[in-house]
């Protein structure tokens, strides 16, 4: 489960850079450019960190800040979208992918503590 969450969070991430690109050159909005950056950037990070973690706590910490960062950029493409930066065929799509991929971290934070529970 671990390189199915990481793809899909480092396609994300590869999104939330464009969208970044987009809002800082184009739309010239510096403000919601780096909000977006600063977690949607944070995900892929992460979710790479998992593969490095040495025990489960870390683990699931770094899941936690993982689910965390993608509540955030979830709020702001919220925003974004509100404002009509982006197209709402491209906001619901990436809303989708933030939330497969809470689904996926879920699933696997369920799995640990199942594990440590035994």
């Amino acid at each position: 489960m671990r390189k199915i969450a990481q793809d899909r969070g480092i396609r994300l991430s590869n999104r939330i850079v464009k969208l970044h690109n987009y809002l800082r050159d184009e739309a010239q909005e510096d403000y919601l450019a780096e909000q977006i950056m600063k977690y949607g950037s944070a995900i892929g990070a992460d979710l790479i960190r998992l593969q490095l973690s040495d025990g489960s706590m870390e683990y699931i910490d770094h899941l936690h800040k993982a689910m965390v960062n993608v509540v955030k950029t979830m709020r702001w493409l919220n925003i974004i979208n509100d404002r009509g930066y982006i197209e709402y065929r491209t906001y619901i799509s990436m809303r989708r992918e933030c939330s497969d991929l809470i689904d996926i971290l879920m699933r696997k934070t369920s799995a640990l503590v199942d594990e440590i529970a035994i």
